[in-house]
C-alpha cells in the first residue's frame, strides 16, 4: 500500500477513534446524572415510611384516648419514627447537598451532553467523506493493478491463439474446446484507471480482448509466435 493510501486509511481510522472516544464520554456523564437523579429519589420513600408510622401513631393516641391499653405500641412506634426520622434527616442531608451540587452542575452536564452530540454529528459527517474517499481511493489503486495484470493475460491469450493458429494449421488439433471458442472477455469496471480501455462496440470490457478474436488479430498473432519461435532456433519444415 502506498504512503499516500496510508495517510488516507489513518485519516479514516483517527476520526474512528474519535467517535469511540466521544460515546465514552457521552456515557459518563449520562451515568453521572443517573447517579445524581438516584440520590435525590431516596427522600420521596422515606417520606412515606414516615407520615405512614405518624398515622399509625395518631391512630394509637386516639384508642388510648378511649380506653384502650396500648402504651406498649405507642412506645414501640414512637422509637420507630425516631429512626426513620434520623433516617430521613441523614438522606434529606446528603440529598441538600448533591441538590446543590446538582443545580451547580445538571446544567453543565447536560450543556456538555448537547455539545458532544454536536461534535458527534460532525464527525460522523467527516468520517463518512474521508471513508468514501478511501474506499473510491482504494478502488483505483486495485482497479490499476486489475488492468495490469488483464492486460498481461490478454497478451498471454493472444500469444495462445498464434500459436494454436499454428498447430492446427499443421495438425488440425485445437487447444480449446470448440463448444467454448477462443474468446477472451475482461470485463472493467467504472473507474478512472479503466476510462476509454474499452472496446469500441462494447466498453464494458477490455478492448485488447475483444480484439483478441478479430481475423486479423488471429493472423498477426500465429506471424509474431511463428517469429519468435523461429529466432528461438526452431525450424517449420513443410
Amino acid at each position: 500500500m502506498a504512503k499516500n493510501d496510508n495517510a488516507a486509511l489513518n485519516e479514516v481510522l483517527k476520526r474512528q477513534q474519535q467517535l469511540d472516544d466521544l460515546e465514552r464520554k457521552e456515557n459518563e456523564l449520562t451515568l453521572a446524572l443517573a447517579k445524581l437523579d438516584e440520590i435525590l429519589s431516596g427522600v420521596a420513600p422515606s417520606e412515606a415510611t414516615l407520615n405512614g408510622l405518624q398515622r399509625n401513631l395518631e391512630d394509637i393516641m386516639a384508642d388510648i384516648a378511649m380506653g384502650m391499653d396500648r402504651d406498649a405500641e405507642k412506645d414501640q412506634v414512637i422509637l420507630a419514627i425516631a429512626d426513620e426520622q434520623e433516617r430521613l434527616d441523614v438522606i434529606r442531608g446528603t440529598a441538600t447537598g448533591a441538590a446543590g451540587s446538582a443545580k451547580a452542575t445538571q446544567a453543565g452536564l447536560e450543556r456538555k451532553l448537547k455539545d458532544l452530540a454536536e461534535i458527534r454529528q460532525t464527525l460522523r459527517r467527516e468520517h463518512f467523506a474521508y471513508l468514501n474517499s478511501y474506499l473510491t481511493a482504494e478502488a483505483e489503486r486495485l482497479g490499476a493493478v486489475y488492468l495490469e495484470h488483464a492486460k498481461a493475460l490478454a497478451g498471454v491469450h493472444r500469444q495462445l491463439l498464434g500459436l494454436n493458429q499454428i498447430i492446427v494449421r499443421r495438425n488440425h488439433v485445437e487447444l480449446f474446446q470448440a463448444h467454448l471458442g477462443a474468446a477472451l472477455r475482461i470485463p472493467l469496471f467504472r473507474l478512472a484507471a479503466h476510462r476509454d480501455q474499452g472496446h469500441l462496440h462494447n466498453s464494458d470490457e477490455l478492448g485488447e480482448a475483444v480484439g483478441n478474436n478479430r481475423g486479423e488479430t488471429l493472423e498477426y498473432a500465429m506471424a509474431t509466435e511463428h517469429e519468435r519461435l523461429t529466432a528461438a532456433g526452431l525450424s517449420f519444415y513443410p
